[in-house]
């Protein structure tokens, strides 16, 4: 329900990560037809995985 606290779970670490708000960021900004903050290039997506 709205309003109700967090659950018993729930923790001072489960904060987003930084890289989890520049995603979030890069979909606000999308979803309002603004140029992305940050691009992964294909080598820079290759070292990643």
């Amino acid at each position: 329900r709205i309003g109700r606290n967090p659950p018993d779970y729930y923790q001072e670490t489960d904060r987003l990560e930084d890289y989890h708000c520049v995603c979030l960021e890069n979909v606000r900004r999308f979803a309002e037809g603004q140029p992305l903050r940050f691009v992964m290039d294909r080598v820079r997506y290759l070292r990643s995985t």
